[in-house]
């Protein structure tokens, strides 16, 4: 799609306005923290499914609280599903999930490009569950620390009329997918060779059957990024300060936003100076600029691109 510079603008604006939100909602959830299981905590997960909808423009069907796992914060990996069967449509399947299984997913995704929502992101799906012996060694600690994968993945369904689970996506559904996973991999800050999984590294099953990882994975590492004028001090420093902001290099994800900017990398201005919030069920630095934000993990710093 062309913008005209108007629409341009108007976007950028929104954008932008959007981010300032998500910002003010986290050093909102931030202020609230009280105990192991804040009570803000569902708050910031929605925000988080607020600007998916957004990007992805996804429909919500939400399975009912009992056949899922609620407050779980899942994100260690996301698992790929296929339907094996169906009617090829999202809503279809939805509509299964609340009326005729207690299983769920987070998200399905029609052949026609549709995107369900299903399952909030704060809570556990039912769709991987118990590993059995031929489960891939890879989910050791996991198992090891949840038993049951759903409390700690998000899984994503991919319809498929076939019960073998043979039918290729089509180019919307594949699209729609591979923008989803692109999505929640820079919010959850996941290492997309090992992070993402198929349902039959869990148990013995034909589900994702045919699904392209190799495509995806090469979508995921081809992702380009626009470059910015270079590491001049004043250069930073102003860059730093087209919101008003105001420069702060003191802290370690200022550092390395400071760092990135300098390597021609487009990491966008800060919006607020380096503060905290929970993520992954864990309190943790965040340092939000107009392009997306950086965490701060056990010393490692993430980069969190919008889309």
């Amino acid at each position: 799609m062309r913008y005209t510079p108007k629409e341009y603008a108007d976007k950028v604006e929104s954008i932008t306005s959007l981010l300032l939100e998500a910002n003010t909602q986290c050093l909102h959830v931030q202020e609230q923290l009280e105990g192991d299981d804040p009570p803000e905590i569902y708050d910031y997960f929605l925000s988080l499914e607020r600007k998916i909808i957004e990007i992805v423009r996804i429909q919500q069907k939400l399975q009912a609280e009992e056949n899922v796992f609620v407050g779980a914060q899942p994100g260690s990996a996301i698992v790929v599903h296929k339907t094996g069967g169906g009617d090829g449509t999202a809503e279809g399947t939805a509509h299964y999930f609340q009326t005729q299984t207690t299983k769920s997913a987070h998200f399905v995704i029609g052949q026609d490009g549709t995107v369900v929502q299903c399952v909030h992101l704060n809570d556990g799906a039912g769709a991987n569950c118990c590993p059995d012996d031929s489960h891939n060694s890879w989910w050791d600690p996991l198992i090891a620390r949840f038993t049951n994968l759903n409390l700690c993945t998000i899984s994503i369904e991919h319809c498929d009329p076939s019960t073998e689970n043979s039918t290729p996506l089509t180019a919307k559904q594949q699209a729609a997918s591979f923008k989803l996973i692109a999505w929640l991999v820079d919010q959850y800050g996941l290492d997309f060779h090992q992070e993402i999984r198929s349902h039959h590294s869990i148990n013995a099953t034909i589900c994702p059957g045919n699904y392209p990882f190799d495509a995806l994975f090469a979508s995921l590492e081809g992702r380009k990024r626009s470059l910015n004028p270079g590491a001049d001090p004043n250069f930073l420093n102003n860059y730093w300060n087209i919101l008003g902001v105001g420069a702060d290099f003191s802290t370690g994800l200022a550092k390395t936003w400071a760092r990135d900017v300098s390597n021609d990398f487009w990491r966008g201005s800060p919006i607020a100076k380096e503060g905290k919030t929970v993520w992954k069920g864990k309190e943790v630095p965040i340092l939000h600029t107009t392009a997306g934000f950086y965490t701060d993990e056990g010393g490692v710093h993430y980069w969190h691109e919008n889309m």
